[in-house]
């Protein structure tokens, strides 16, 4: 009938592990004093254990040892660094979009080409097989897939972005077709952990009326539901025009489907690219030909919550958009083009009284990176950027190379020092055929993971591992 509930349970979980210590000389036996001796300690886990965060190592010399110097060369795995661990994905089923829930459990992908969305179900308990995928359902346009009371899917020819709302209820399926023109998608979560159903997805239904001709971006609040592009579909406005909107939506409080509120025009990047929100859902943020960031107003006297006031705008160069929020500060990371080269500007969005201004930190190029041959700028075209839950590594891709890097980030002050890049097919950086045409990405809540959307004829989702 439409109506979207859930129920939740927090419980804790206790893993176990067994790790095995060994230590032993390396070469040669007894010593005298005075001599050098060189030994190994290694620490490893048996394959049934859970992982393991956080151990430490220490090693005591008996005590009528004295005047003991000694130094330590530790190996380990470098925070950060990232390992291919699966494809998962039928041949030929391009992805483009991604998003996880935010309990870890379920990975949604939107496919522009099959006008579908896979939905995926991930080991998110440390231990065997953690951070795997599997496929557990696929929803299509114009199919009605009879596992569930949603009917036939419409409103998806041409998926291009995809988001859960904050509680993790609904989807929400943004399309575009040169013909259909744009559609905006509603599907139901299972959210319930001992349905047998968990995670899989019934349809609500959809609406084409007063999107942007053109839809570049999606936003989705506790409230709210934003999208921003070209072509106002106003009536009043000129017919065939291309200006740059935010279409305002509130959300039916029964099937969740959104209800138009507003169009905003004034004060829209005029190249409007995407939406991004913080985690307080205090500011908005649209990129374009600029940064333009928005309170999101509290209701008042005759005018409904969400609303949006422009507060500040940043340029940099000819375009500044694909925002990725930290974590942990009140700044985000934005993807920019600067004289037909890509950069990343790391932005803070707060000034020191805490009041909303938009001021560049820190910027850096394709020159700050160590590329392997044939790379040239994996910063430049369509891509992705994600910051790790800790803010400690802001991790991307880029179709035209397809190439994923990886950044430390400095998570006091937001600086960015090159960590690795990884591409497709490429000796140098090993066999990643999952990252052809790699158009988005996203880190698990867990930041053991990342999830990727490649575009072109590998499987659809990728999580390399990344070390914590």
């Amino acid at each position: 009938n439409g109506v979207v509930t859930a129920d939740s349970v927090t419980t804790s979980l206790i893993g176990e592990a067994e790790l095995i210590v060994d230590k032993r000389v390396v070469g040669g036996g007894p010593v005298a004093p005075g001599d050098e001796i060189e030994y190994v300690i290694s620490v490893s886990n048996t394959d049934s254990s859970d992982d393991v965060f956080g151990a430490e190592v220490e090693d005591f010399f008996p005590l009528p040892i004295d005047s003991l110097t000694w130094s330590c060369q530790a190996t380990t795995p470098v925070p950060g660094d990232i390992e291919p661990l699966m494809t998962a994905g039928a041949p030929d089923t391009a992805g483009d979009a991604v998003v996880i829930s935010g309990d870890g459990r379920h990975v949604y992908v939107a496919g522009t080409e099959p006008d579908s969305v896979f939905a995926y179900d991930r080991t998110a308990t440390p231990g065997a097989g953690f951070g795997n995928v599997t496929l557990i359902e696929t929803e299509t346009n114009g199919i009605d897939d009879g596992g569930d009371a949603g009917g036939v899917v419409s409103g998806m020819n041409g998926p291009r972005d995809l988001l859960l709302d904050p509680l993790g209820r609904v989807l929400y399926v943004l399309s575009f077709d040169a013909v259909d023109g744009a559609s905006l998608a509603a599907f139901a979560r299972v959210t319930d952990p001992v349905a047998p159903t968990f995670g899989e997805l019934t349809f609500l239904g959809a609406i084409s009326a007063d999107l942007p001709a053109e839809p570049t971006g999606l936003a989705v609040t506790g409230e709210r539901i934003y999208v921003a592009g070209l072509g106002n579909p106003d009536p009043g406005a000129t017919p065939g025009n291309s200006d740059p909107i935010i279409a305002i939506f509130s959300r039916d409080p029964v099937s969740s489907l959104p209800v138009i509120d507003s169009i905003r025009t004034a004060e829209v990047p005029a190249d409007v690219r995407d939406l991004a929100v913080d985690a307080a859902e205090e500011y908005l943020f649209a990129g374009g030909d600029e940064l333009r960031m928005y309170t999101i107003d509290e209701a008042q006297p005759g005018v409904p919550a969400g609303r949006l006031t422009a507060v500040s705008q940043l340029t940099d160069g000819d375009a500044l958009f694909g925002m990725a929020m930290a974590p942990d500060q009140p700044q985000l990371v934005a993807r920019s083009i600067s004289g037909g080269s890509g950069r990343l500007v790391v932005v803070d969005y707060l000034d020191a009284m805490d009041d909303p201004a938009l001021s560049s930190a820190f910027a850096f190029d394709a020159g700050d990176m160590t590329l392997p041959a044939g790379v040239t700028d994996p910063l430049l075209g369509p891509g992705a950027i994600s910051i790790a839950p800790d803010g400690e590594h802001l991790s991307g891709v880029s179709a035209d190379e397809s190439a994923l890097f990886t950044f430390r980030r400095d998570p006091g002050s937001g600086d960015l020092v090159f960590q690795e890049i990884d591409v497709v097919d490429q000796p140098s950086t090993g066999v990643n055929g999952g990252l052809r045409e790699a158009a988005d990405l996203v880190h698990a809540p867990d930041g053991r993971h990342l999830l990727i959307a490649a575009g072109a004829d590998d499987p659809i989702a990728v999580p390399p591992a990344t070390n914590p």
